[in-house]
């Protein structure tokens, strides 16, 4: 059917997997479902055997009674923690939900023989094992596919890097904001909004806040907005409120995602049926809304989404503000009841300040304006302290009004200051409004007038603020810039936007998805094609029973709590007299304790001696069987008594079907510690962990290096590791014997790269530790404990996967590649860049004299490279030629 592994996954949207576990075509219901979609082809549904409910709720759980065949029949399984099923259970109102329960394990061990098996890690990672290739990790794919978790926490750090974002101190007052024509409300520091968008995240980091400001709500439609903000609250565990009519489906909602530390709370209608949230009154179908502190605003929210912000306009003419005041978007608008400073302490502040903050960016020219016109607006104070304030103080400001006027990127202020200007005029006269005002005059003598106007949304990322005054005798509105300006913050928010961008631009297109449907939907087509035909479980060999029963029998049990959840999910092949609604094989046995020997995942599932003693065996090779059976026992009871006495040599390990080791015991570590005093400290440390059967990885999940964990290597791993030119641990304590054995030869050598004209140079085992977790970090892989974990390759190193490297480039594993070649590999291409790079400055030889004016670009240039090398001899090369060239 399908020999890839990479296409057995069928990407059908953003957060919605199909892996198809079966190996032929009369296998019923061969596949594994991993989060919803409204776009799941309706004939695949018949076809699906488990769900697996992540912690985190991948995909749109609101949309399950959508994916799954109804009525429940239980013949679609799902399997997670037992919590967070109970909760889905109440959520999607089906007390009978079919689960399959999981066993506990202490090892990732991948399955052989056509298996499937789900690992459940504590820190909410799953992988999905088959036939010994794991075909699904979540922390990759959220990372790579761009989940919304993953998302949610990019997009909160880009904002967080933008020196210009609007801080929570901007929203203390009540007050609103229109991001792309929603309307959010604000009080005391968080954000409100009646039915959230899907898209939030995007409008309000564009904007420049923090989506995780966005603290309360109103919802009645349920849909992927609020499952977002759900999402989101339990991953950073901040406080939410949510308010809605159908207050059922609200608290089967905050259920299912409680717990964990999170505060979600679910408000319910007052007995006039209005909502309090923040200070603000929700009243009706439209919402009224009324603000508080008795400001005396109020109009219908739903009316904003058909009649757009001439709502907001026509609510605050009532209040007093000039007729046509227009609402700029991405502005926030905050309200105060304090009593109106005088004309001379608006200008101050909303004016010269305001001018002062620009004069201080952009070019000498543009500088030179701004502080021209602060120097007019001084003078006009400075006259407005001796005498009564006059509108013909402002004629000072006309000569600086040129029609060649051109401010840069402080222009988009221009518009907001005249109208603060315009403000102060009307307050002094309100007959000065019209024809021959202060913005009219200004406006005839420039050559481009739109200079002058409100924009309908804000541009750039200059934060500005509208302050509006609520008054009994009219209403009145400035704008400032928050924070102060600076050529560095100008440049990092730009930077933060253009990181948004691109990280936008980064998601999958609907194209992707649709090829992905349309490639599950051929492959449907040739299922069930050919007449069922009966499949005979193979009868297990004696060989092989009898390594895994010496394995188990020396695998020393670890007791502390386990970190590991398995169940394990295969597909059921169809015979002549079962029909196709015959119930898929899922292992519901559930270890309440631990036991005194667990055994392996791989062995705990289904040991072929349990194989053996389901199926009827008759014949010649059951009676051998047992033969070989008791054979092998005495010889390995006889083995072992000649060990105990000293007559045969010490293993390192145990192996099961391989030349990679399987697990240390603690007798044997205890005796190689006691013969040989060259062992370091951290393997002693290891050796102690191993001992408890406790270490720092199982609190994050079990190690990603498959073999070490349990399994027979795969061929193809086995191919790879006989092409490496570097020795295995096995070879390596063989050749050196126990009383030789140091910790560094259990690792590779060190690899020497020829640069010319530097030379030889060194990448060591901590150059490849070091840009190894680097590479697992980035692309969402589990870290290495420690330098001895890079023999054997992580799971992640198999032919056609990709992943990042440091310098944003795309790698693909090739056949032959180990973790060893990559890194050395690239290692030794980023020396020679860097050698590439000083050679514009020392010459081909790299001994030049620089002249004293490129010696500090020299020294930054230096610098990048040390902190951007992975290499330790070459930082230590870099800074021994800064020495030399720079500081001589």
């Amino acid at each position: 059917m399908i020999e890839n592994p990479v296409q057995r996954v069928f990407h059908i949207d953003h957060e919605c997997y199909l892996i198809y576990l079966g190996s032929t075509h009369t296998e019923y219901r061969p596949f594994l479902r991993i989060g919803n979609s409204p776009k799941l082809p309706e004939e695949i549904k018949k076809y699906v055997s488990t769900v697996l409910v992540t912690d985190n709720y991948t995909g749109n759980p609101f949309l399950e009674h959508e994916n799954v065949e109804l009525p429940l029949n239980g013949e679609t399984r799902f399997v997670g923690d037992p919590l967070r099923i109970e909760r889905l259970k109440q959520f999607l109102n089906e007390k009978n939900l079919p689960v399959a329960e999981y066993e506990y394990e202490t090892v990732e061990s991948p399955p052989q023989n056509g298996k499937s098996i789900v690992f459940f890690f504590k820190s909410g990672n799953l992988h999905v094992h088959h036939n010994g290739d794991e075909l699904f990790n979540l922390r990759q794919r959220e990372v790579e596919d761009h989940h919304f978790v993953y998302l949610a926490e990019r997009i909160s750090s880009f904002v967080k890097d933008n020196p210009l974002r609007y801080l929570s101190r901007v929203f203390n007052n009540p007050g609103f904001i229109l991001v792309e024509q929603n309307l959010y409300l604000f009080h005391e520091g968080r954000l409100g909004i009646v039915h959230i968008p899907a898209d939030f995240p995007w409008a309000l980091s564009r904007a420049g806040i923090d989506p995780d400001l966005l603290q309360w709500c109103i919802e009645d439609r349920f849909e992927e907005g609020i499952l977002h903000k759900l999402k989101r609250s339990v991953a950073i565990k901040k406080e939410l409120r949510v308010a809605s009519h159908r207050i059922e489906q609200l608290r089967s909602a905050i259920n299912l995602f409680s717990g964990g530390g999170t505060s979600l709370f679910a408000v319910e209608p007052d007995a006039s049926g209005c909502f309090h949230l923040q200070g603000f009154r929700f009243c009706g179908e439209e919402f009224s809304v009324e603000f508080p502190f008795s400001l005396g605003i109020s109009f219908p929210i739903t009316s904003i989404a058909s009649e757009g912000n001439r709502v907001l306009q026509k609510a605050l003419e009532e209040k007093g503000l000039p007729v046509g005041v227009r609402i700029v978007g991405k502005v926030p608008y905050r309200f105060f009841t304090t009593p109106l400073p005088s004309p001379g302490s608006l200008l101050l502040s909303y004016g010269i300040d305001l001018a002062k903050n620009c004069a201080e960016v952009g070019h000498v020219q543009e500088q030179d304006w701004w502080r021209g016109l602060v120097s007019s607006l001084t003078q006009i104070q400075e006259q407005w302290k001796k005498s009564a304030p006059r509108l013909s103080s402002f004629d000072v400001l006309e000569p600086l009004f040129k029609p060649d006027l051109s401010l840069g990127e402080t222009e988009e202020i221009l518009p907001y200051l005249l109208w603060n200007l315009e403000t102060i005029c009307r307050l002094i006269d309100p007959a000065a409004m019209g024809r021959g005002s202060l913005s009219e005059r200004l406006r005839k003598k420039a050559r481009n007038r739109t200079l002058f106007h409100l924009p309908e949304d804000r541009q750039g990322c200059i934060p500005l603020v509208g302050d509006c005054w609520i008054l009994p005798n009219g209403g009145h509105l400035f704008y400032q810039v928050e924070g102060r300006l600076s050529p560095l913050k100008l440049l990092q928010a730009g930077r933060s936007l253009e990181n948004l961008e691109k990280l936008r631009a980064s998601l999958e297109k609907e194209s992707f998805f649709v090829q992905e449907r349309e490639r599950l939907s051929r492959f449907l087509e040739q299922l069930h094609q050919v007449p069922p035909k009966r499949i005979r479980k193979p009868v297990a060999s004696p060989s092989t029973a009898a390594t895994q029963s010496a394995t188990t029998e020396t695998f020393q049990p670890p007791e502390p709590e386990t970190s590991i959840r398995s169940s394990s999910v295969h597909p059921v092949p169809s015979t002549p007299s079962a029909s196709t609604l015959a119930a898929p094989e899922v292992a519901t046995k559930e270890k309440l304790q631990p036991q005194k020997t667990p055994l392996s995942a791989r062995a705990s599932e289904s040991t072929p001696f349990e194989e053996t003693s389901k199926t009827r065996s008759t014949g010649i090779f059951h009676r051998r069987g047992g033969i070989y059976a008791v054979g092998v026992l005495v010889l390995g009871g006889i083995i072992g008594a000649l060990w105990q006495f000293g007559l045969l040599p010490s293993v390192k390990g145990t192996m099961r079907g391989g030349s990679e080791p399987i697990e240390k015991t603690a007798q044997v570590e205890k005796q190689e510690l006691s013969a040989s005093r060259e062992v370091s400290k951290e393997l002693q440390d290891i050796g102690e962990q191993r001992e408890k059967g406790v270490s720092a990885t199982q609190k994050e999940g079990p190690p990603q290096i498959g073999h070490e964990s349990g399994s027979a290597p795969s061929k193809e791993t086995l191919e790879v590791r006989e092409a490496s030119p570097i020795p295995s641990r096995q070879q390596t304590s063989t050749q050196a014997g126990l009383g030789e054995t140091k910790p560094s030869e259990a690792l590779p050598s060190t690899y020497t790269a020829d640069i010319p004209p530097l030379g030889a140079i060194q990448i060591t085992v901590l150059d490849v530790f070091y840009l190894v977790n680097e590479i697992a970090d980035t692309n969402g892989y589990r870290r290495l404990d420690s330098p001895k974990d890079l023999r054997p390759d992580p799971n992640w190193i198999y032919p056609g996967n990709r992943f990042k490297l440091p310098d944003a480039s795309t790698y693909v594993v090739k056949r032959g590649d180990t973790l060893w070649h990559i890194t050395t590999r690239y290692i030794e291409e980023e020396v020679a860049k860097g050698i590439g790079i000083l050679k514009s400055y020392l010459g081909p030889a790299l001994d030049s004299p620089v002249p004293k004016g490129k010696q500090y670009e020299l020294e930054e240039t230096i610098g990048r490279l040390q902190k951007g090398s992975h290499c330790k001899a070459f930082v230590e090369y870099l800074e021994k030629k800064k020495k030399e060239v720079v500081y001589r």
